[in-house]
């Protein structure tokens, strides 16, 4: 049975923020990736969503004014935002948010589409709160990549919740054509997330992805089958794959 968003971080949330709290530089590279499409200046309204435990404020340049939204539907990840968090945040469903029509400059999706089943009331609901000139920036797991047979095969074996993810296809650009945007650019980024050794690689992997089910030899076993991992003087290297999607509101 597909289980829904909300009902995987609330039991999983914790762990994945503990993973995050590890090593919080491991995916800087990702975030970078998606910043670098959104073009930030100077005083953008930035709406993340679905935002986890709102780990993209510290990767926001700091020499830049922007307003952060963070849009969340777990409960259990939406309390980082409970105790004196400055980020403006909302717990709601990603389909039916409280902002207001054409209030935000950028929407950012990082790797959380794919637990969603139905994704084209989500679209409708991100163009709605775009305004004219905003932009779409999703980084996604795409069929087919690397990440998604280690995600759908290895971790859905090894995961007691299983993993069911539902990944960009051609399914995925037509809910987004249909919501009235249009893709200025689709292609794959290979990158690593990047540890400072073995063990905190394998730990990461284990409490991000909730795997409960494999001890730690079988964990670096199924990152070196799916994935590849190099190690150097400069620490572990887990090999990755997403797709990067930026797109704009269709004004005809």
């Amino acid at each position: 049975m597909f289980k829904s968003y909300s009902e995987i971080f609330d039991q999983r949330g914790e762990a994945y923020h503990q993973a995050m709290k590890l090593s919080p530089d491991a995916r800087n590279v990702e975030f970078a990736t998606v910043l670098e499409q959104a073009k930030l200046t100077d005083g953008l309204v930035i709406c993340d969503m679905p935002s986890g435990g709102g780990y993209l404020q510290d990767k926001l340049p700091a020499n830049l004014h922007i307003h952060l939204i963070s849009i969340e539907s777990s409960r259990q990840f939406s309390r980082n935002f409970e105790d004196g968090n400055s980020v403006e945040s909302h717990l709601c469903a990603l389909d039916a948010t409280p902002l207001d029509d054409a209030s935000v400059d950028r929407v950012v999706s990082i790797a959380g589409l794919h637990h969603l089943e139905y994704r084209l009331d989500v679209f409708l609901e991100m163009k709605r709160m775009l305004r004219q000139g905003g932009r779409l920036c999703i980084l996604e797991v795409p069929e087919g990549a690397i990440t998604a047979a280690f995600l759908n095969e290895f971790v859905h074996e090894h995961n007691q919740m299983g993993h069911i993810g539902v990944f960009i296809d051609h399914h995925f650009r037509k809910d987004l054509a249909q919501a009235g945007f249009i893709l200025k650019t689709d292609e794959r980024r290979s990158y690593t997330w990047n540890f400072k050794d073995v063990g905190q690689m394998v730990r990461y992997a284990k409490l991000m992805f909730g795997i409960d089910l494999a001890t730690d030899d079988q964990i670096l076993a199924g990152i070196s089958r799916y994935l590849g991992y190099t190690c150097s003087t400069s620490g572990c290297h887990m090999n990755w794959e997403l797709q990067l999607l930026y797109a704009e509101l269709d004004v005809d």
